[in-house]
């Protein structure tokens, strides 16, 4: 019996761990299909060192963040707290964990989440205008307006599906799958270093394999939702990257001789280290009654001053404003500091249930903005534009805020307007940009 609960302890406190940090947890990680494919994939890319190197760091590490979590609010945290409290206990008990499952923890991460979803647009502008670069040899009427391909009446919109986080993230993961699986072949241990190149190889070759998908389709014209247009996806996913992967790691350990290693053994927990475990596992547990509830409660005295004619304000979760009329809704979200989230109503809007169509760079009044369409499950569309706001200058590009920011511009608040119609959106546009909110 004794024996029994030695050779399983690792699996029972990494079970213990994870129910006392669900209660967080639970608030803002997704199991979605990223996060399901990445997990999937933990046994297949985690293998050990025979010795660990000061397996405490871990611990450490998941304190830190824990107090992050507490002084800023950052939701965060409790996912690297739990997920570096867990590489503590394996490391203690079977050995130095290799990069790639550090990698692995990162890429299914929340703030690897909001990465993508944030700065993909750029990249997906990017995307359709090579597509159309590449098109137009055979097709010469094709054009791009924003990531939206015109062929004269018909268009093709690149959307978030076409360079989105699943994509990456199941991209990311079965590239180390392979990476590991040719790694313990050898009985090599990869550095750091070479673990970040190959992961820049593995996105390298997603992005080119989302531009052969995106020309494929258009090519084809292969609607959204139809058998074709997920035929076409997994055909170049492992066409163009998975395949090219595979033959590259290969090669590159073709040449590594084989190391004979001896395999670790599993150990027990001291003491002292399940003390520590323990301690954690409070503190993670903990962190559900005592933690910040977000890091905008307070109204500000500039909040409490902004006033929009014609509209009823309101304050809702979190210190964002919202102004509202009948035809109108305009939210004013709070200002963070150039590293920080910044409220992204494609997150945002995708949580009500809505799909972001037809997304675009706009000049407005001499000003770039983001707009796009709304269209919900029920098939009732919105229409949406955001920028960012410090009263002195107006801009939707993330980069452009973040540097002002960066260089001691006033903080910028995000301004986010939807409309029903497409008129009216304009309007309340450019009204809005001529208007200096936070005087």
């Amino acid at each position: 019996m004794v024996n029994h609960i030695k050779k399983y302890q690792p699996l029972l406190l990494i079970s213990i761990a994870i129910i006392m940090g669900y209660p967080v947890l639970n608030k803002f990680f997704q199991l979605n299909f990223e996060a399901i494919i990445g997990l999937m994939c933990f046994p297949f890319v985690m293998s050990f060192k025979r010795e660990a190197t000061h397996p405490l760091k871990w611990a450490i590490a998941s304190i830190l963040f824990i107090l992050l979590y507490l002084s800023t609010g950052i939701v965060t945290c409790n996912y690297f707290a739990l997920g570096f409290l867990i590489f503590f206990v394996l490391e203690k008990t079977w050995g130095g964990i290799n990069w790639p499952s550090i990698a692995l923890l990162f890429s299914i991460s929340p703030f690897f989440n909001y990465v993508i979803k944030v700065f993909s647009f750029p990249l997906r502008l990017q995307l359709t205008k090579a597509s159309v670069y590449m098109l137009n040899i055979i097709k010469p009427e094709l054009e791009a307006h924003g990531n939206i391909i015109q062929s004269g009446k018909k268009s093709f919109s690149v959307d978030p599906e076409c360079m989105g986080l699943n994509l990456i993230v199941f991209s990311i993961s079965l590239g180390l799958v392979i990476l590991v699986h040719f790694e313990q072949k050898k009985e090599v241990v990869l550095t750091f270093w070479k673990t970040t190149l190959f992961i820049c190889l593995i996105l390298f070759l997603s992005v080119f394999g989302n531009l052969m998908r995106i020309v494929t389709i258009t090519l084809f014209e292969s609607l959204p939702e139809t058998l074709s247009h997920e035929i076409i996806g997994i055909t170049c996913l492992i066409i163009y990257t998975l395949l090219p992967f595979f033959i590259l790691i290969k090669w590159y350990f073709k040449k590594k001789p084989k190391i004979e290693k001896e395999k670790p053994t599993q150990k027990t927990l001291s003491k002292t280290s399940t003390l520590v475990f323990g301690l954690i596992c409070i503190l993670n547990l903990s962190m559900y009654f005592i933690g910040p509830k977000g890091r905008h409660e307070k109204v500000d005295s500039l909040y409490e001053s902004i006033h929009i004619d014609g509209f009823k304000k309101s304050v809702v979760s979190t210190n964002i404003i919202r102004f509202q009329n009948d035809s109108t809704l305009i939210y004013i979200k709070p200002p963070v500091g150039f590293f920080g989230a910044d409220h992204d109503p494609k997150i945002c809007w995708s949580g009500s249930g809505y799909a972001i169509k037809n997304q675009k760079e706009s000049n407005i009044k001499g000003f770039i903005i983001k707009t796009a369409e709304l269209v919900h499950q029920n098939g009732d569309s919105l229409y949406t534009a955001w920028w960012f706001d410090n009263g002195v200058e107006k801009t939707g590009l993330q980069f452009e805020w973040r540097k002002k920011s960066l260089l001691g511009s006033q903080p910028f608040r995000l301004i986010n307007v939807t409309t029903e119609s497409k008129k009216e959106s304009e309007q309340q546009i450019k009204r809005l940009l001529n208007l200096n909110l936070f005087e």
